[in-house]
């Protein structure tokens, strides 16, 4: 899933904008010889590893002087991209297109697109178009061609032939890959690709078959599209023509079908909507190039019901005809970054720029534009393509075949690093998306972490702990990088008050620090924590697993269970608190685990817990209980833990996503009441299957 990568609305809803450490530029990457050529038609960014694609297809010399070419980088300790391994189709040749455009990798699997044909001048046919997959293997042809990847089979279209080929765009969800169905058509003498389908393949052990080709009649169907555990959107911008208007598809997943729910259209005035899409969570964007006039993007919120809904529109601060504003966009931790081809200058020598925002709450604010950092001496196309880990920001500046030269440029903004704390990865153990669970030190009973592992892989955390003999919650999200969990900024929201006194204006979140946490396996690690707050500092906690999730075995479970329950959820009016659930298995008991991190009668934090039972779509807790009484870091002792009942709580849910808390405290200053939330996420490799309790 494509997703380098994003920032969890929950989190955010919770949290105010952060400062942003600024993107800087560190190197154009492109070797001797891309510059005149096609380096970076293709590129992805996973983590710590790169990989750009040279087809040798555009540009000079021509015609191809030799097969297509992908170049994987490893990143170094100081945050460079080195070059690892030259990778080229088993059956290279002049034309091949190999890379282009396209890479996804799936733990150790690597699939490339190799969109022969695309020329359009009989070197490559289209019917040799294909995707590659290769193994990480270490042993595998060292210092030689594909050295560490070891090729395995390639995959090819049912609708191949003539001037149909497969290949351009790929994203994969669990044993299920979504690969772009290609025409090549010729207008005026000029060969383009046009999108016209998406073909599905599903895995079945080691081998892969195709199961479906989807299409619809509106042009450029298939030019974006975005692959989650539930659903398949796709873009078709009619980018044949001025003024069409583009739609976005959204099927959902019934088994190995997938049907349609959902047809998204703009009712404003920008055209070629659906140039891009991308999902983050519960949120999606919608790029509208409006080809000729100013272009635009559209964001969307998935409701309750599992629909889209229009949430709001980003323009440039400065608007300008023809500035293809939208042509790409990603999110990335808490960004989103989107491309704007001609974005500084719109006639020729037009020059492009990248606009990132950063989310704060339910909006976007602008925050930084990039530009290319070499002037060219013809059109650059800077912008035209990126992808990011949201520490590295690759972006490809395409501007040879416009009379230009080609760049791949490399920006970086700084990720915090506490002293003593690893940099990197372990490469014996990788945290994955079946991870999410609670972790606790034996010695210090009373305190705990819970892991939330987000269907994209990053993770989402809630420290429960105490300062000064009072409770205290932390909350963070950040990206996973093999076996490490990187929280760069981790907050303490205080302020509010609890049941009907809350309103969301008196969060107040405290920027705490930073947090790493570093497993060794799926049952045990430790985390390490910075703080410059008063009373707290830098320590590290060693960690073993207290819970599972039920239906997922660590390390083993590769396909998605039903677990409906299990998630978070939270009340859009009421940002800054939550509710935390996840279904265990208890000696062989589904029993549910609830946290709710909240606040107590004087705005202070406030942490309640509790065990119970189901009944039927309902989850019912007889004691939740709150803690107290403790130290913070080295000064905890688990004997100074006062734990007291609180009350009774039932949590009755109204289909998958929505669910109302009816609370009756034994303390009068909380007294009873409801309130309703909605879900915010599902915990990675779950989902729910028309009713919480349905298995």
């Amino acid at each position: 899933m494509r997703k380098l990568i994003t920032c969890l609305s929950f989190t955010l809803a919770m949290l105010s904008l952060p400062a942003f450490a600024q993107f800087e530029f560190i190197e154009d990457l492109t070797p001797a010889g891309g510059e005149v050529e096609d380096f970076g038609l293709g590129s992805r960014v996973f983590e710590n590893d790169l990989f750009v694609a040279w087809p040798h297809g555009f540009g000079e010399p021509d015609p191809a002087p030799t097969c297509g070419e992908v170049y994987h980088y490893t990143k170094n300790a100081e945050g460079r991209f080195e070059l690892a391994s030259v990778l080229q189709a088993p059956s290279c040749s002049p034309g091949d297109m190999f890379g282009a455009a396209d890479m996804e990798l799936d733990g150790d699997t690597l699939f490339i697109s190799a969109l022969s044909g695309l020329r359009g001048d009989g070197q490559g046919n289209p019917s040799d178009s294909r995707v590659w997959i290769f193994e990480r293997d270490p042993s595998y042809n060292p210092d030689g061609v594909n050295a560490g990847w070891r090729p395995v089979t390639d995959l090819i279209g049912s609708n191949v032939g003539g001037n149909r080929a497969i290949g351009g765009s790929l994203d994969i969800e669990g044993d299920t890959l979504a690969v772009q169905s290609v025409t090549f058509e010729t207008v005026f003498g000029f060969n383009f690709a046009r999108a016209d389908g998406i073909y599905i393949f599903q895995r079945n052990g080691d081998s892969w078959a195709e199961i479906d080709r989807i299409t619809e009649s509106t042009a450029f169907y298939g030019l974006d599209f975005e692959l989650t555990a539930d659903q398949l959107i796709v873009g078709a911008p009619e980018a044949q023509t001025f003024g069409g208007p583009g739609r976005v598809y959204v099927y959902d997943r019934v088994g190995d079908d997938f049907v349609l729910s959902q047809t998204l259209t703009t009712t404003d005035s920008e055209s070629n909507f659906g140039y891009f899409v991308d999902v983050q969570d519960q949120t999606m964007a919608v790029g509208a190039v409006n080809l000729a006039e100013p272009g635009a993007v559209f964001l969307y919120e998935r409701d309750s019901a599992g629909l889209w809904q229009p949430s709001g529109k980003l323009t440039p601060p400065t608007r300008a005809n023809n500035d293809i504003y939208g042509v790409i966009g990603r999110f990335a931790d808490d960004l989103l970054i989107v491309g704007a081809e001609n974005g500084v200058r719109q006639t020729e020598p037009a020059a492009g720029k990248v606009y990132i925002y950063q989310r704060s709450g339910s909006d976007y604010e602008l925050i930084q534009e990039l530009v290319a950092p070499v002037s060219s001496n013809g059109s650059d196309v800077f912008g035209g393509g990126l992808t990011t880990n949201g520490t590295d920001l690759l972006v490809k500046a395409f501007g040879a075949p416009a009379g230009g030269f080609t760049a791949f440029y490399h920006f970086q903004r700084e990720a915090s690093a506490g002293p003593g704390e690893p940099t990197d990865p372990d490469p014996s153990f990788a945290v994955e998306p079946g991870h999410s669970g609670l972790f606790f030190n034996a010695d210090r009973s009373g305190e705990g972490f819970m892991i939330d592992m987000l269907p994209d892989g990053r993770g989402l955390m809630f420290w429960f702990t105490y300062a000064e003999g009072q409770p205290l919650w932390l909350i963070a999200q950040g990206p996973v990088e093999g076996n490490l969990m990187r929280l760069d900024q981790v907050f303490a929201p205080r302020g509010a008050r609890f049941g009907d006194a809350f309103d969301a204006g008196d969060v107040d979140l405290v920027e705490w620090g930073s947090l790493l946490f570093e497993f060794d396996d799926c049952d045990g690690g430790r985390v390490h924590y910075f703080s410059d707050q008063a009373g707290f500092g830098d320590g590290s906690i060693e960690l073993s697993r207290l819970s599972n999730i039920a239906g997922i075995d660590c390390g083993e479970t590769r396909e998605t269970v039903v677990n409906g329950f299990s998630g978070g959820f939270f009340n859009p009016e009421r940002g800054g608190e939550g509710l935390q659930i996840h279904i265990t298995d208890l000696d062989g008991q589904h029993t549910p685990v609830v946290y709710w991190p909240t606040f107590d009668t004087q705005g202070n934090p406030l942490w309640l817990f509790g065990m119970g039972r189901t009944e039927g779509d309902s989850i019912v807790i007889d004691e939740m209980r709150r803690y107290s009484g403790a130290a913070f870091g080295e000064l905890f002792d688990s004997s100074d833990v006062v734990g007291s009942d609180w009350g009774s709580v039932r949590i009755d849910f109204e289909g998958c996503d929505q669910l109302t808390i009816d609370y009756q405290s034994d303390d009068p200053a909380y007294g009873s009441g409801q309130i309703d939330m909605i879900r915010l996420y599902q915990l990675g490799l779950t989902t729910c299957s028309g009713t919480p309790s349905a298995r």
